[in-house]
């Protein structure tokens, strides 16, 4: 079969245009980068509770989950290392160890800073109502989970004592996924605090409120206490 002048160089530029794709790295292209899949920056948090309470497999490790929010960072529920002075994260089936650098109870969150070779961060976006995406963790005696999320409405919250606003997110959340995100177009709109079992009624804490706390730890290195045991409780104003 003949080929014209004109196709010939056009296939020509196709070819071209691959391998400057691959020598040249297309991949770290932002549109490219969308297409990952976020879910490999999202990952279990485990440890020893000093104050035997938490979530765990029946081994005495106690287990939730959390994400990367920033190169060495990881970000989580304060209840998932209450009482844990040194957890860990587990990058691809092996355990590290990481730092709480912040314990903040009113928020429930904490930051963890490592030296472990993480995933790349994912972006933070405030999300309102009807706002659809995926709820991902890592529930207790089970590898990663993945499930479809969408943001039903907020409620008030005052189990600390203090007055909060969180997301309520229409999910098959299970045990473990505290500290696990909301995603939505690759980006954390949420952390998953609280649920209700078998109702499939989840609360989140919102991504502004993740903005602030993760904005706190920029200079923090050393560790700080996570060992107060007995009710978590809001520091006096």
């Amino acid at each position: 079969m003949k080929i014209s002048k004109t196709l010939a160089a056009a296939l020509s530029g196709v070819v071209i245009v691959i391998i400057a794709a691959v020598t040249y790295g297309l991949t770290s292209h932002p549109a490219a980068s969308a297409l990952r899949s976020p879910a490999a920056s999202v990952l279990r948090v485990a440890g020893h509770s000093e104050c035997g309470s938490g979530v765990g497999d029946g081994s005495g490790l106690r287990q939730g989950s959390g994400f990367v929010a920033a190169p060495g960072i990881v970000i989580t529920d304060a209840h998932v290392i209450y009482g844990d002075q040194s957890p860990m994260v587990q990058v691809s089936g092996r355990y590290y160890p990481a730092t709480p650098v912040v314990f903040d109870v009113v928020d429930d969150l904490a930051v963890l800073r490592t030296t472990a070779a993480l995933p790349p961060p994912l972006p933070l976006v405030a999300a309102r109502t009807g706002v659809t995406g995926t709820l991902i963790g890592y529930p207790v005696r089970s590898s990663r989970f993945t499930g479809p999320a969408v943001i039903t409405g907020t409620t008030v919250n005052t189990l600390t004592g203090i007055t909060r606003t969180l997301l309520v997110v229409h999910a098959d959340g299970r045990q473990g996924d505290s500290g696990g995100p909301f995603i939505t177009h690759g980006r954390v709109a949420g952390v998953f605090e609280l649920f209700w079992p078998g109702m499939w009624t989840n609360y989140f804490i919102p991504a502004p409120v993740i903005t602030r706390v993760l904005t706190s730890a920029a200079d923090r290195a050393a560790p700080v206490s996570t060992s107060r045991c007995g009710p978590i409780e809001p520091p006096p104003s």
